[in-house]
């Protein structure tokens, strides 16, 4: 892949030169589906280099998804990755109404923090525990306060050498 020259990558009635004139064209849609692309390119990105992984792979974090997002099921069927807490039924939301950071949004409670794993080829990943850590409120010079306006996720995995996949 090449980049594209500056009229076939920018084209804008102003001409190739133009930095102000298509900006005024912007409107929040657009803006949102360019993020969007961005997001899916980097699951694409992450899906494809652990793809050529032979060793176990955990992936922990704040991915910004939902397990029924389009970017989850890229993820998911691009890499193999197993979602841990939904394979021992326990996926609860990461991101919850009930946190002080978050008594402001109207955003439903949701899941957007995983931790994911896949089998090597020479030892498999046994998930034995996952729950939500750091999700308590505390008071903080007599307000309240959180550790992050997100839980926390602890995974108990054990790696079985010699288990891995075929």
């Amino acid at each position: 892949w090449n980049t594209p020259a500056d009229a076939q990558r920018c084209p804008s009635k102003w001409g190739t030169g133009d930095t102000r004139g298509s900006a005024n064209h912007v409107k929040p849609a657009s803006v949102l589906a360019a993020m969007q692309l961005v997001k899916t390119g980097q699951i694409v990105e992450l899906g494809l280099a652990s793809r050529e992984l032979r060793t176990p792979v955990i992936a922990v974090g704040d991915f910004n998804i939902v397990d029924t997002d389009p970017e989850h099921t890229i993820l998911t069927g691009l890499t193999g990755l197993r979602d841990v807490a939904a394979e021992l039924a326990a996926p609860n939301p990461t991101v919850r109404s009930g946190n002080p950071y978050r008594t402001q949004s109207s955003k439903p409670d949701r899941r957007v923090d995983y931790v994911l794993a896949r089998d090597g080829e020479a030892a498999a990943i046994v998930a034995r525990d996952v729950k939500l850590v750091f999700d308590e409120a505390l008071e903080l010079d007599g307000d309240a306060a959180s550790c992050s306006n997100h839980a926390g996720v602890l995974a108990d995995l054990e790696i079985l050498p010699g288990a891995g996949r075929t």
